[in-house]
Order: C-alpha cells, then sequence, then structure tokens
C-alpha cells in the first residue's frame, strides 16, 4: 500500500501536494458497490480495446482527472446528504467571530445529540510537539571520527535504526543536514531541520514531533545510540538525545468550563470540528454560530461552482499534451449548457470556455426573493452533473490519447477486466 500510495501522490498536482484528505463520501455501503461493479462491466464490454498514449503527462492528467471527479462528487453528495439539516443546498456552515484563533467546521448533526446553536471558546494554551534541538557546532568544522554510525528513533511504540557515513570531507554542517534528509524522508512523524544561530554562525540539528499533546508524561519520542548496530558517539557529539521542549495538550475553555486536548484539532458535540491557532485573552472568547441561511446556501452554491470550474481548467491546462482534444471540457461543460437559461436567470453565468462565472449581486437577489425557487432550479443541473461526474471516475483513460486496436464484437460483448486494469497498471509500469 506504501508503494501504491507514494507513486499515486507523486503524480498529483501540486496545489494537491497536501494529499486530499477522505471523508465520509469516499465510503460506500455493498449496494453501490454493486453497482459501481455492474456499471464497470457495462462499460467494458462495450469498450474497444486500445493502446494510450505512455508518457508521464498522461499519467498525471488521468490521476488529476480522477482526483478532480472524486472532489465534484463529494462536492455534489454533501449537497443532497439527507443526514443534514436544511434545504437541499441549505447545510448548516459554522463560522467564528475570530478565525486568527479559533475556526470550526460543521459536521452535521448526530442521531440523539440536541443542536447547539454556538459557544464560546478562549484558547489558555495550544497543544505542541515535543522538540529536541541539538547542540550548536562550527558548520565548517568536525570532532566526530570518521566511521559508520547509527542511532535508533524510538516512536510510537517503534524502533528506527538511521545509518550513515562519516568521513574525511565531512562538516558539521554536511552530517546534520545529511541526517534531516535522512529522516525526512523515511516518514516516521519526525520532522528535522537545521538552524543556524544568527549571532555566531553555528549550526543544530533539531526533531520535532508530528503529534503533540500528552497523556502519561512519557516523550513521545527517543534518541539513542546505546544499542546501535554501527559505531555510536553521534547521539552525544550532534545533542539530539536531550528534549529541549516537552509536548503538552492544548488547554481551552468551553462555555466557561476548562477542557484539554492531545491534538489543537478536535470535535466538540460530534457536530462541530474545531481547530486553534493561537492563544486568545479570556475576557474576549470567540464565539462559534452559523452563518445566514442566505449566506450559507450562497456559500454552498459558490463551492459547487468552483468544483466544476476546477474540472473545465484541468482539460485547458494540459492542452496539447498528449490528451483528447478537449473532451473532458466538452462532456462537462455540456451539462452547464442544458441548463444554461436556467443557470443565468439565477446568477451563475456560462463562460465561452464552459466555466461558470457568479453574479454575486443576481445570485443573492434570486434568493432573498425565493430562495426554494432558485434551489429548485438548480437541482436538475446537480443531478445530471452527478452522472456525468460519475462516468468520468469510472474511467479516466477515455480523456488520454489512444489508438484503436479492436471493436468490440457486436453480437458477443463480454467483461473486459483490460479496460478497467489500465489506470493501475500504468502506475506500476512507471514505478517499477
Amino acid at each position: 500500500m506504501n508503494a501504491i500510495s507514494n507513486v499515486y501522490n507523486y503524480y498529483m498536482p501540486s496545489a494537491q501536494a497536501g494529499r486530499r484528505q477522505t471523508n465520509k463520501y469516499d465510503t460506500h455501503n455493498k449496494s453501490e458497490l454493486k453497482n459501481i461493479y455492474n456499471s464497470i462491466v457495462r462499460m467494458s464490454k462495450e469498450s474497444p480495446l486500445y493502446i494510450f498514449d505512455q508518457s508521464k503527462n498522461a499519467y498525471k492528467f488521468a490521476i488529476n482527472v480522477k482526483e478532480e471527479a472524486c472532489e465534484l462528487k463529494n462536492t455534489l453528495s454533501a449537497l443532497t446528504a439527507e443526514d443534514d439539516s436544511g434545504s437541499l443546498f441549505g447545510q448548516k456552515i459554522a463560522t467564528s467571530s475570530n478565525p486568527d484563533a479559533v475556526t470550526a467546521q460543521y459536521l452535521g448533526q448526530k442521531s440523539g445529540t440536541d443542536m447547539p446553536e454556538g459557544f464560546e471558546i478562549s484558547v489558555e494554551q495550544l497543544a505542541a510537539p515535543q522538540v529536541n534541538t541539538g547542540n550548536y557546532l562550527p558548520p565548517n568544522r568536525l570532532k566526530l571520527i570518521p566511521n559508520n554510525y547509527a542511532f535508533d528513533i524510538q516512536s510510537g511504540g517503534l524502533s528506527y535504526e538511521f545509518q550513515f557515513r562519516v568521513s574525511h570531507q565531512d562538516t558539521n554542517q554536511t552530517i546534520q543536514e545529511r541526517l534531516s534528509s535522512l529522516i525526512n524522508k523515511s516518514n516516521i512523524g519526525i520532522k528535522a531541520a537545521v538552524l543556524t544561530d544568527e549571532d555566531s554562525g553555528f549550526t543544530a540539528l533539531s526533531l520535532s514531533s508530528d503529534a503533540t499533546g500528552t497523556s502519561d508524561g512519557k516523550p513521545l519520542f527517543r534518541v539513542t545510540d546505546e544499542h546501535s548496530s554501527q559505531a555510536s558517539g553521534a547521539v552525544d557529539y550532534l545533542g539530539i538525545g536531550k528534549i529541549t521542549s516537552d509536548s503538552q495538550n492544548a488547554v481551552f475553555l468551553l462555555d466557561g468550563d476548562r477542557h484539554t486536548a492531545a491534538s489543537n484539532t478536535f470535535t466538540i458535540n460530534q457536530s462541530f470540528e474545531v481547530t486553534l491557532h493561537r492563544e486568545t485573552n479570556d475576557m474576549e472568547p470567540t464565539i462559534i454560530g452559523f452563518k445566514a441561511d442566505i449566506d450559507t446556501v450562497s456559500d454552498n452554491i459558490r463551492e459547487m461552482t468552483r468544483q466544476y470550474n476546477s474540472m473545465i481548467r484541468l482539460s485547458g491546462s494540459y492542452a496539447g499534451k498528449t490528451i483528447q482534444d478537449n473532451l473532458l471540457q466538452k462532456n462537462i461543460s455540456s451539462v452547464a449548457k442544458q441548463h444554461a437559461n436556467t443557470l443565468e436567470a439565477i446568477g451563475l453565468q456560462l463562460t465561452t470556455d464552459g466555466s461558470l462565472e457568479v453574479d454575486d449581486q443576481l445570485l443573492t437577489q434570486s434568493l432573498t426573493e425565493d430562495m426554494n425557487e432558485t434551489i429548485e432550479s438548480l437541482i436538475d443541473f446537480k443531478s445530471t452533473l452527478m452522472d456525468k461526474t460519475e462516468e468520468v471516475m469510472l474511467n479516466p483513460m477515455d480523456y488520454v490519447d489512444k489508438k484503436i486496436v479492436a471493436y468490440p464484437n457486436p453480437g458477443k460483448t463480454f467483461a473486459n477486466p483490460y479496460l478497467t486494469s489500465i489506470y493501475s497498471g500504468m502506475l506500476f509500469n512507471s514505478y517499477c
């Protein structure tokens, strides 16, 4: 799974380098999975055999198509979720009186829980990671004897050994930078960096845990070379074994009551996901509430429009680079063209490239005069767009340049597993 994840994230667009977060709409029940399976079987029976372009641009484009389609489908699914309150486009949106200090996301009302109208929160202390800052050493010198060294980092119940070699050509800074890169690439939940003292110019290797908080007072990680397989002494020389800043829990007042949390992001009453950004004054608490209905509906419509436009722009960004000529743009924009008159009447203007522009004044006017009618005008558009998006998700390779090898026999069609294996197979062809 790690290999698949690494390859997939390598080909994802830079804008999504932080990796797309999954949500409840990425999961499926048995009937949904069965419908997807049946759709794939029908599609494979009707599709010809072909050879597709195998350049990196083609790989990146196919994955981007899949990702954008997933994002759009999740946005559309959120607008029709039965367990969300309000009308079709009227789910509640949380708002903060001081977003620089505290932000919140409304997750929906859980069955058996009361709907909170809002709450006050004051931040006394942010959750913090453990930090080990090593000795500040002259960057162009080295007193560590050339040899093969190793040390262990114990974190999360696991132990990771790091081995490195010191030669006569090395300096303190080259060793620190090499270890920093080695630790960061290992992806073990520890971030490393080389710090420079402004006054002396000396450098130090610093290690910081991704995790925050503490429950038993024990350190989140330990660095030692007591039982290393190579020479020891590097930990003491670099000074990375000593804790310079202990991890700590977040401390906050919720409607006057003191609480703690191991992370700066947590849920309240299973309805809000709250993120703390900085400490606040107890006399000026942050108020978390809900946006007005018109603002909520308007924001949801804009989010749907933003995701739709992202699909349109994707096709243009790869124009002339081994993709089917504007096929994705034509397929997606055909939905907006089909509903152009309805959309323009409520402030969603269709442009020449197929994207949608929001006329804020007209949208606000239509929502103010008759919100229900405005929402009803969007139902057919949303439903048609959902169907088209699901088609794109099933086979993103449809939009990559390819040569037809053989058409299916119209009298004797059969399910073709080759068709659905292309998308995953192209990753391993490049990676292995």
